[in-house]
């Protein structure tokens, strides 16, 4: 550790590079609705076809891991869903649009040929 002494104040010592530079980061959307473990919190998930899923859990410290459970839930789903979370511990709820990326379909791989049989 450096010490410097300010030219302004005499034998005050101040130190310089240890401490890392803090810097503005511009905050998440999901910091306004707190989530703590143990919460009681409902998903809903709404697809693009029109059908749905529910999900609920107490096991999640934060949403990084309450989108973890979703995404483990929704394995075998893909495209945008409209995802509505509600805290019922907390009184609180948010609607926000979630991407899922699930296994591809034999047919929407790439490079595969489906074939109609009525042609």
């Amino acid at each position: 550790m450096t010490y410097t002494i300010r030219p302004s104040i005499p034998g005050i010592r101040t130190s310089r590079g240890v401490y890392p530079r803090r810097t503005p980061v511009r905050p998440s959307p999901f910091n306004a609705h707190p989530v703590c473990y143990g919460d009681r919190l409902y998903v809903s998930l709404r697809f693009a076809d029109g059908s749905g899923m529910k999900i609920y859990t107490d096991r999640a410290s934060d949403m990084t891991e309450l989108i973890g459970e979703v995404r483990l839930a929704s394995w075998n789903r893909r495209g945008l869903v409209r995802m509505c979370v509600r805290n019922a511990t907390r009184g609180w709820m948010v609607e926000k649009p979630l991407m899922l990326y699930g296994e591809m379909q034999e047919t929407e791989k790439p490079g595969s040929v489906f074939l109609h049989s009525g042609y």
